[in-house]
């Protein structure tokens, strides 16, 4: 019933709102073999690069959005060779307030595989702060910005009502900027049988 439910709600949004054509997005459905759990992963097929050819090699940025579980999420992937991500996420949907996404925002499963100590073995008192070092760790050498919850949620209702997305990323030098405006993102919603509030 619930699934019946929820194609209904990705119908009634593919009619009512402006949809990129399906060759935009590259939408890829798994189910881990090990705990079920179920993602669909929605990239737009286009790249960005930075403006400045010193960059333009090693950075690609990538938009996606994810539904992981229960869980959405959005946000840029850095495609490129270099294993990480330079630089804050700025996007704006028409004229409402910017929203940044820095390291700290990205779930740290999206980070680099993590090789660090086993908690466990750390005195308990010590445990909070290896903890903290350890996620601050793996977002900032994650090869992603994202939002994710009710912030990524709340973004997507946003470029999903709105008009334009634009976006930009700022980096430590002008030589990481980039900058350029999203698609309908209607497609890669009803794709990953996404329904915002």
């Amino acid at each position: 019933m619930s699934r019946a439910i929820g194609l209904g709600a990705a119908l009634l949004l593919l009619a009512s709102h402006a949809i990129a054509a399906p060759a935009d997005w590259d939408i890829d459905n798994r189910k881990d073999s090990f705990t079920d759990l179920e993602t669909c992963h929605a990239q737009l097929a286009q790249t960005f690069a930075p403006d400045s050819p010193l960059m333009i090699r090693a950075v690609r940025y990538a938009f996606f959005i994810e539904r992981r579980g229960t869980s959405v999420r959005v946000g840029f992937e850095n495609v490129g060779p270099l294993p990480s991500f330079p630089g804050v996420v700025q996007l704006r949907v028409d004229d409402r307030p910017v929203v940044n996404i820095v390291a700290a925002d990205t779930p740290t499963d999206l980070g680099r595989a993590n090789s660090g100590p086993d908690l466990r073995t750390i005195p308990a008192e010590q445990r909070p702060m290896a903890e903290s070092i350890m996620r601050g760790s793996l977002q900032a050498g994650s090869r992603y910005r994202a939002l994710e919850g009710k912030r990524a949620t709340a973004l997507l209702g946003d470029m999903l009502h709105g008009r334009t997305t634009k976006w930009r990323v700022l980096g430590i030098t002008d030589a990481y900027d980039a900058s350029d405006e999203i698609p309908p993102i209607a497609y890669a919603l009803a794709g990953c049988g996404i329904t915002l509030p």
